[in-house]
């Protein structure tokens, strides 16, 4: 059997390992959001469901259909439905939002899962399992969609169009990196000098990476190494915001989180495993933090800011790739690199299976 067919076939076995005990429903809510979870309550006002393990409620009024088939309310017949209500007066607030799923992070590290049935400036009512509680906004640090990675609140939008953001190594990784964003084009870049010293030898090690809007480019040289330092790009298809291309902060909100700041900007602050924190502004890395013993061994360095220019011109060819690079695939690049270090154990001395 292909490594490839096995790996199929572990893929349907997790599948099978990983669903939940009994029969889940589709509730399609009006707002268009899709809901997969186990009904374990159905009345003629609201429906309650099992999300997780997380019990969750929604209002009749709120529900499309279930499983395909249209939602019958059993309210009286005299109550009008929505579409025959008459049109707010003008002046007159505009009718409540249904509440919306949600993890709310507070400054105490603590996250709620509920309904964010109310949402102002100064707080944010959140309903769960039927009560409802009050959180000042000074003690919120985010607001996240809990059926998708999106943000609900409007924080993570960058005070910027264009950015050039310098940053440098310390500790065990020493070197500086400079990243460039263009809001405006959909276009981030990277490039990177680092010297490294895995158990005891020093790599030099330089690193393009470029998303152009439609493809990302990475180019990997150790310039330690020649038979690692080549002249070509890994080329992959990649759709998303740019900063969760470059940055990709939705990795770490599973992690506990604090404030903190890096250049006087207000950060999160996900303190993640092995010692590991990364503070970040706006979806932007500002410094990454490691100070942790794995397998024996004191890892410690920081990565961190250390000047930003916003709305600065940004030439054109900081988004390019140099001239002379091949593109290859994924694939070929993982090939290749399994070629070359066959090749260097080869020359080590050690013996090579033919």
């Amino acid at each position: 059997m292909s490594h490839s067919a096995k790996g199929f076939l572990a893929a349907v076995a997790l599948i099978f390992l990983a669903a939940p005990a009994g029969w889940t429903e589709v509730l399609l809510l009006k707002s268009g959001k899709k809901v997969e979870a186990k009904i374990v309550e159905r009345t003629d006002t609201c429906v309650k469901v099992d999300l997780e393990g997380v019990p969750l409620t929604y209002f009749s009024d709120e529900i499309e259909s279930i499983d395909g088939q249209a939602l019958r309310s059993g309210a009286p017949a005299e109550t009008p439905a929505p579409a025959q209500k008459a049109a707010p007066e003008e002046g007159a607030a505009p009718p409540a939002e249904p509440p919306s799923e949600a993890f709310v992070h507070l400054v105490s590290g603590e996250i709620i899962k509920g309904n964010v049935a109310k949402q102002s400036d100064g707080s944010v009512i959140i309903e769960k399992q039927g009560s409802r509680i009050s959180y000042k906004a000074e003690d919120i640090l985010k607001i996240e969609d809990s059926l998708s990675p999106a943000v609900v609140s409007s924080g993570n939008e960058p005070p910027f169009q264009t950015a050039v953001i310098t940053y440098s190594f310390t500790g065990d990784r020493t070197g500086s990196q400079t990243v460039y964003i263009d809001r405006k084009r959909n276009k981030v870049s990277k490039e990177k000098w680092e010297t490294v010293s895995p158990m005891g030898r020093t790599q030099k090690i330089h690193e393009i990476e470029i998303y152009d809007g439609r493809k990302r480019f990475t180019i990997m040289q150790n310039l330690s190494i020649s038979e690692l330092n080549t002249n070509e790009a890994v080329g992959e298809n990649v759709e998303g915001d740019i900063l969760g291309i470059m940055f990709d902060e939705g990795r770490f909100k599973k992690y506990s989180v604090s404030k903190g700041k890096v250049l006087d900007k207000e950060c999160i602050v996900y303190n993640a495993l092995e010692g590991q924190k990364l503070y970040f502004w706006n979806g932007i890395l500002l410094k990454d933090e490691v100070s942790s013993h794995q397998a024996g061994m004191k890892i410690d360095y920081t990565i961190v800011a250390t000047g930003i220019q916003i709305d600065v011109p940004i030439p054109d060819d900081v988004f390019q790739l140099p001239s002379g690079v091949k593109v290859i695939t994924p694939a070929e690049a993982y090939i290749k690199a399994m070629a070359k270090l066959r090749g260097m154990v080869g020359k080590s001395g050690c013996p090579v299976k033919q």
